[in-house]
């Protein structure tokens, strides 16, 4: 919720688990538009597939998850939904939040020094995060 309060209490945020999607489970659908003709993907619903949802939400949690993914190395979808969730009281108030898409273009930068060698601000090695 993007309210001071209370927080999201109707339509909470569920994504879908990848690794439980079978390939046969995505398809594309057209988007038109008058300009142009776009894509998106889309799922078949399977009992197969694992949803997690963020009940009670507040404006201080933020979730960040990757649409899409040309790289076949890692999750590169997350189907992702709001649902009528039935423990909400049938007096909560309607859920306010802010959905922001960024696209993110970038070769990985070349290293100037293997990575063992590379220090901090301090001149201490680096041990990574």
């Amino acid at each position: 919720s993007i309210d001071d309060s209370p927080p999201v209490m109707q339509q909470p945020l569920a994504v879908c688990d990848e690794k439980s999607v079978a390939e046969e489970d995505r398809f594309t659908y057209e988007l038109r538009f008058p300009d142009r003709t776009g894509e998106n993907y889309s799922l078949r619903h399977s009992r197969a597939h694992r949803w997690y949802y963020f009940p009670r939400q507040t404006k201080d949690e933020c979730l960040v998850f990757k649409v899409y993914d040309k790289r076949e190395d890692g999750p590169r979808f997350v189907f992702h939904t709001a649902f009528s969730d039935p423990s909400s009281p049938a007096d909560a108030p309607p859920r306010r939040s802010i959905e922001v898409r960024a696209i993110a273009f970038f070769d990985p930068p070349e290293l100037e020094e293997p990575v063992d060698a590379m220090r901090t601000a301090q001149g201490e090695p680096f041990a990574g995060r």
